[in-house]
């Protein structure tokens, strides 16, 4: 699911958009929300414990990005920039993250 965050753009300067995939049910999906500032793509997978996501996030665009782990510790990210581990929050390593091309794997589901 992706998904722009109206309660808290307004504290920003930088439109928010929410990134959460469901703990459970698919196996992969990847879409695009195109936003006024650019668009916004996201691909995740599944593949046995293991969990891969892909986001790309337009200049002025912060992302808040939810990636199933069980602990923080379990998720490796890349790219510019990289993203800040805000907290867990049921079953989700929850990270803040700008604009750029980020890959975020979890070892351990």
């Amino acid at each position: 699911m992706i998904r722009r965050d109206t309660t808290r753009a307004a504290e920003r300067r930088a439109v928010l958009v929410a990134v959460k995939p469901p703990l459970t049910g698919l196996e992969r999906a990847s879409g695009t929300v195109p936003l006024q500032r650019g668009d916004v793509g996201v691909t995740w997978k599944r593949a046995g414990r293991g969990f891969s996501l892909d986001a790309d996030i337009p200049v002025n665009v912060r992302a808040e990005i939810h990636v199933p782990a069980r602990s923080a510790g379990d998720v490796h990210v890349s790219g510019p920039g990289g993203a800040r581990f805000t907290g867990m929050r049921d079953g989700y390593a929850v990270f803040e993250a700008g604009s750029g091309h980020l890959t975020f794997r979890s070892d351990h589901l």
